[in-house]
C-alpha cells in the first residue's frame, strides 16, 4: 500500500541558516548556541487529524525519493523523549529504498536515552521526517557577516512515494 504518491514529487528545499553571536569583550563567535547541530525537516502525519497511528505490523516502510546531500527518515513518535528513532537516507538523484523496521535499520543518536524502545515508537507514530542536519563542520562566521552567517547547509529533496515496505516498486 502506497499512502502518498506525487507524479512530480513534494519538492523542498531545506537551508540552514546559522546565527552569530559575539560573547562581548571575548573575540569569540558563537554558531547556534545552544543548539550545536541543527536541522531542518519536512514531514507528514500519519492520520487527516495528527494522531498517532500504530505501526508495529508493518514489515518496513519504502520510501521514493531524490535529494542533494544524505538525510534522515524519522519516525515521530508521540512517545518521543529526546529524539526519534531514524535510518539514513543517501544523496541520490531518485532512488527508492525498503526500510526494515529493526532496531538495525532505525537507531537513535549515541546521546539519548533509547526511550521509547523502537517496538514502543512503532506503536504510536504521528508522523514520518525527512530531516536534514549538519554538524557546522566548515562553517565560518565573522563578526563582520552581521547576524546571520553564509552558509552552503542546502539540502533540495523531492519526495515521490512513501508506502509499506516493497509497494514502492523500484
Amino acid at each position: 500500500m502506497v499512502f502518498l504518491q506525487y507524479g512530480v514529487g513534494v519538492d523542498a528545499e531545506i537551508d540552514l541558516v546559522y546565527k552569530n553571536w559575539s560573547e562581548e569583550g571575548s573575540g569569540k563567535n558563537i554558531y547556534m548556541a545552544p543548539h550545536p547541530y541543527p536541522y531542518g525537516a519536512i514531514g507528514f502525519n500519519m492520520s487527516p487529524t495528527g494522531g498517532a497511528v500504530d505501526m508495529s505490523d508493518w514489515e518496513g516502510i519504502c520510501v521514493t525519493y531524490s535529494a542533494t546531500d544524505p538525510l534522515e527518515l524519522t519516525l515521530k513518535s508521540s512517545l518521543d523523549g529526546e529524539s526519534s528513532w531514524y535510518a539514513p537516507l543517501l544523496s541520490a538523484s531518485m532512488k527508492t529504498v525498503n526500510l526494515k523496521f529493526s532496531a538495525t535499520t532505525f537507531g537513535q543518536p549515541t546521546w539519548s536515552k533509547s526511550y521509547p524502545s523502537f517496538s514502543q515508537a512503532l506503536s504510536m507514530v504521528e508522523a514520518i521526517h525527512f530531516k536534514y542536519s549538519n554538524d557546522e563542520s566548515g562553517v565560518s562566521c565573522t563578526v563582520s557577516t552581521g547576524s546571520f552567517c553564509p552558509t552552503s547547509a542546502i539540502n533540495s529533496v523531492k519526495i515521490f512515494k512513501i508506502g509499506k515496505y516493497g509497494a514502492c516498486g523500484s
